[in-house]
């Protein structure tokens, strides 16, 4: 884009001649009609600086003309204290009897560092390069030899504004652009306070629940287990009294009161899973043992709803290194499900080995199943496959959350495959090690 530059610029000129100011004022106060061989100084700008659609207007020049280097230095001063300083200043060398043009020059640049200064002299004997050296920066200083033509004059004073207006802009868009990019790290800043602030809150409301969780698990289990001791004392009384019907209703709250311990206690162990407070306890483990195991846990709860049980092993190991209780809980969650949501169908739990790195113990059924759109969320707390299911079988939602964090924390992976009436395959894949092999026989996660 074109510059849109001011029709006004202000030329400082510093000579102790009475003539030479006055052919100053007269080459720059008026408005010439031609320069060079006869070309208009627009045309001169189109030669200089590109084709005349990118030209700008021809400035005015307010000249402050002065006779001594301290009347020059005075008006600088003054230009800069009302804001509005001048462009470009052209500076004879010898101005009796003050100090001289290289010593205004040198006070000039320290009051505004920004204006161009003009060199003009017949003679000087003071070198170059210690001008240069006194009044730096080089491309804001030039030197000039008396007599100066009027096209040359002009020529300076139109290059010497326009570059001086160049730079300024420059330094105004500079100026702008660091605001704005102060303005958007104070936003980024800001935006990463509160969102620290936000972390910090969530991780306080965590807590929160995990606290409130495990204190109400325990507050509720007390009593439940009361409930149960009594029931089963009562069972007792009941079955030496040979009292059926009163034997079935106890059997009831029995059962009822440890399905509900089952969800308390679930939500007690997703509790200290958040919490970062469930212990991991890597020992070698028989695999055959803890399968054996299993299945007497799991075979009566399979074969209530009319369902059969299978187990088979073909991992070529016989130990390998894991915490055997968190193992264990996992697997019983997987296949209560299964037992759960499966009727006069299958129920398998299947061992297989990758390699020498890795166990896979597949649960799969051939019960409900789960929807497509309700896969994803399946591992999620509180979430079930679906709200029928839910209604029909009741259940927190937490088995599968807390099957995965288990997982988790043993180093291992836990993949779902369903579909829905056609049964579900969870697979627990753990890596096959010792307990030599860990860093240590016992850490929290």
């Amino acid at each position: 884009m074109p510059l849109h530059e001011p029709d006004r610029y202000r030329i400082l000129i510093a000579d102790d001649e009475a003539p030479i100011l006055e052919e100053y004022n007269a080459v720059l106060s008026e408005e010439p009609a031609t320069v060079g061989n006869g070309g208009s100084l627009a045309s001169l700008d189109a030669d200089l600086f590109g084709d005349a659609q990118h030209t700008v207007a021809q400035p005015t020049f307010d000249l402050c003309l002065c006779r001594q280097a301290e009347a020059a230095i005075a008006a600088v001063r003054q230009s800069i204290d009302e804001d509005d300083p001048f462009a470009v200043a052209f500076l004879d060398v010898r101005m009796p009897p003050g100090a001289n043009g290289i010593d205004a020059a040198e006070s000039i640049r320290m009051i505004d560092p920004d204006i161009n200064i003009v060199i003009v002299t017949g003679y000087s004997d003071v070198p170059l390069l210690d001008i240069v050296a006194r009044v730096p920066p080089m491309d804001r200083l030039l030197y000039c030899k008396k007599p100066l033509q009027a096209n040359e004059l002009r020529q300076f004073a139109f290059a010497l504004t326009r570059k001086w207006y160049a730079e300024r802009e420059l330094q105004r868009k500079i100026l702008s652009q660091t605001e704005q990019l102060e303005g958007a790290n104070q936003q980024l800043l800001r935006s990463n306070e509160e969102l620290q602030a936000a972390t910090e809150a969530a991780k306080a409301a965590e807590r929160a629940k995990s606290h409130f969780l495990t204190n109400m698990s325990h507050e509720l289990r007390t009593p439940l287990n009361a409930i149960i001791g009594y029931a089963e004392l009562l069972q007792e009384e009941a079955q030496s009294r040979k009292d059926d019907m009163l034997l079935g209703d106890l059997g009831k709250v029995q059962k009822a009161g440890r399905h509900l311990l089952g969800l308390i206690n679930n939500i007690l162990d997703l509790s200290k899973v958040e919490a970062g407070k469930m212990d991991v306890d890597i020992q070698d483990a028989t695999l055959d043992g803890m399968l054996v195991d299993i299945e007497d846990i799991v075979r009566p709860l399979v074969v209530e709803n009319g369902n059969v049980f299978e187990i088979s092993n073909d991992a070529t190991v016989t130990e390998f290194a894991t915490d055997t209780q968190m193992l264990c809980q996992a697997l019983l969650n997987l296949l209560g499900n299964a037992a759960k949501f499966t009727k006069n169908g299958e129920v398998r739990l299947e061992v297989t080995q990758e390699g020498a790195e890795w166990l896979n113990f597949i649960v799969s059924d051939t019960g409900v199943g789960i929807s497509d759109d309700r896969l994803n969320e399946i591992l999620e707390p509180f979430t079930q496959g679906d709200v029928s299911i839910s209604n029909e079988y009741g259940g927190t939602g937490l088995g599968l959350t807390i099957t995965k964090s288990l997982t988790e924390l043993l180093c291992g992976r836990l993949s779902v495959e369903s579909e829905a009436g056609q049964g579900s395959r969870f697979t627990i894949s753990l890596p096959i090690r010792r307990a030599e092999d860990d860093t240590s026989d016992s850490h929290a996660a």
